[in-house]
């Protein structure tokens, strides 16, 4: 068996490099880690490997790992200085990365009409694509993954086998691990891990029962040296009861619906050791925009209607009023008397300005075609609250079948343990993404089919050591750390805004037009004029035209009179001199 190290510096067998030890550890949902070992090397010599590297292990020519130098530590005794070298796998990339999404925003907030151009945030909504549909867990991580490899990550994608749909599950500045072990805790039979023998590692991801499984049989085995079962009945659920809440708004009304999946159908919730998770999602929602509208109809040839709005002639009676020659701005038919015009309403709306000549008798006075003129606003409108939905957007979709694929996976006795072998050589087929069956011993172990861990393998001793079992967050003796999974998680409120760019706020509308009253009531043309002593109505001074003939003018004249014995002059209201007849 040959092994060879490949880097930017050439490729070498271990013993050119003096690396005297290699230990390899493959983990589900992991790091994996090769340590390489390099004895009798002075603390004071360059290393072999520098952090960053990137550094390839070649079994007979076949790939068997790739990945970049993290660490380099340095060790002496007394009678012995080295130095070790850990190589981690790709999993390294998706720890050190945050997973970000595109997120629509608009390119000018200030324009409401501003085209939407994509954004990287670290607000990410899992379950849902950039369209806002629901897609499955395997689709979702297929986009970290791609996500990583877009920006350096050194892997390739290989098989990814998960079709459950679960809830939207927003939240933010995760790394891309984080986000994938997210995912995972809602497929607890699901296994990850790189193949190295693809040259570029490949990233997988299987349910259980889609896996390979490998036959270990204990009969004549002498490499076997030690061996661990121990049956999981303590992780067996006899049902899983999901429980979605959904808050409903619409304006200032809200409202809660319960939608509730199980499996089996007639599973109740009340069985010891059943799964019942509570999982928020966001309901429907709907925002309105209203105002609230009162008009009358513009009368304006009525004399009523001016009356109404001319306090003065209010008291007058019909015989002793006219009205006439009207003239308006605009054709509206109503007047805008509460409320303001928004241009969501789709009415129209314009200041109108409504000219008539009035005239009236009084005891007092009497007016002949008084000029008069109103402003106000005129409009389509009239008198309702009127409405507009501004938002609306569907809650997050229930997810199908979820209680059943839970169920799936902690409804089947799974086998917690470990199995060690020491050979002449390390194995040669690739363990991790296999289950686990154990022959020629107890029944039971025949199909377990125990889900495998992880695999540390060390060459100096040709020990290889299996560990198998539930998933790592499955690994308390009993299900709360399943519970615990759908604690801290909250409702997705902006998963409508992440392909739409509209806030979850809905806009203001701003008035166009509001009540307009201005009166103007023009210059007197008084046909007669009387003047009343405040004590006594008999008292007057009377003006009036109608005696005097026409045409004929009377107004203020200057004149000449004798007083105090001198000529002076006064001013008299007179009219021209006129012959007698």
């Amino acid at each position: 068996m040959t092994w060879q190290i490949i880097h930017n510096r050439g490729k070498y067998t271990l013993g050119e490099l003096h690396l005297s030890d290699m230990r390899r550890q493959l983990t589900n949902q992991g790091l994996d880690r090769v340590i390489l070992v390099q004895e009798a090397s002075p603390l004071e010599a360059s290393p072999v490997f520098n952090a960053g590297e990137e550094v390839s292990i070649e079994r007979d020519g076949a790939p068997w790992f790739r990945g970049i130098v993290t660490r380099v530590p340095s060790f002496g005794t007394p009678s012995n200085e080295g130095k070790s070298y850990e190589l981690s796998g790709p999993w390294w990339f998706l720890e050190n990365l945050i997973f970000q999404q595109t997120w629509m925003h608009a390119a000018n907030p200030q324009d409401a009409a501003s085209k939407l151009h994509p954004l990287l945030k670290g607000r990410i909504v899992l379950g849902q694509d950039e369209r806002g549909q629901p897609i499955s867990i395997g689709q979702q991580i297929q986009e970290v993954a791609d996500y990583a490899i877009s920006r350096g990550a050194k892997f390739a994608v290989g098989t990814i086998d998960l079709d459950t749909l679960i809830p939207f599950d927003e939240t933010k500045d995760l790394s891309c691990a984080e986000t994938i072990l997210r995912l995972l805790r809602w497929a607890p039979d699901a296994v990850s891990w790189f193949d190295y023998t693809t040259g570029i590692p490949s990233f997988n991801v299987v349910r259980r029962p889609n896996l390979e499984s490998i036959p270990i049989s204990l009969k004549d085995n002498l490499s076997i040296k030690s061996l661990k079962i121990l049956p999981r009945h303590d992780l067996l659920a006899p049902a899983v009861i999901l429980k979605y809440e959904k808050d409903h708004h619409s304006d200032e009304q809200s409202w809660k619906t319960l939608e509730i999946d199980k499996y089996p159908e007639n599973a109740t919730g009340d069985e010891f050791k059943a799964v019942v998770l509570t999982i928020e999602l966001h309901g429907d929602t709907a925002h309105y925009i209203k105002q609230r509208i009162k008009t009358n109809p513009i009368n304006h040839t009525d004399p009523a209607w001016w009356q109404a709005r001319i306090p003065a002639l209010s008291s007058l009676s019909r015989d002793h009023f006219s009205i006439s020659n009207f003239s308006r701005r605009s054709s509206l038919p109503n007047e805008l008397i509460e409320g303001s015009i928004c241009d969501w309403m789709q009415e129209s709306a314009e200041e109108d300005v409504i000219t008539a000549q009035i005239s009236y008798d009084t005891a007092t006075e009497s007016v002949h075609n008084k000029e008069v003129r109103i402003r106000l606003i005129a409009t389509s409108a009239i008198s309702k609250t009127y409405c507009k939905l501004t938002q609306e957007s569907t809650g997050t979709p229930t997810p199908p079948f979820l209680a059943k694929k839970i169920y799936e996976s902690v409804s089947t006795l799974q086998f917690d343990g470990h199995i060690t072998f020491i050979e002449q050589e390390l194995p040669t087929k690739t363990l991790l993404g296999k289950t686990l069956q154990i022959l020629d011993a107890h029944p039971s172990w025949t199909s377990m089919n125990a889900l495998i861990q992880s695999v540390e393998q060390d060459l100096s001793t040709g020990k290889t050591v299996i560990r198998f079992g539930p998933p790592k967050h499955l690994g308390a003796d009993d299900l709360a750390e399943l519970t615990r999974t759908n604690r801290n998680r909250s409702a997705a409120r902006h998963s409508h805004s992440r392909h739409t760019g509209v806030p979850p706020i809905s806009p203001i509308d701003n008035p166009r037009l509001s009540r307009l009253d201005n009166l103007h009531f023009g210059q007197n043309n008084y046909k007669k004029l009387v003047v009343s002593h405040p004590s006594s109505h008999e008292t007057q001074i009377v003006l009036d035209p109608a005696p005097l003939p026409t045409p004929l003018t009377v107004s203020l004249r200057e004149e000449y009179v004798f007083a105090d014995g001198s000529l002076q002059k006064r001013f008299s209201l007179a009219s021209q001199p006129f012959a007698v007849s």
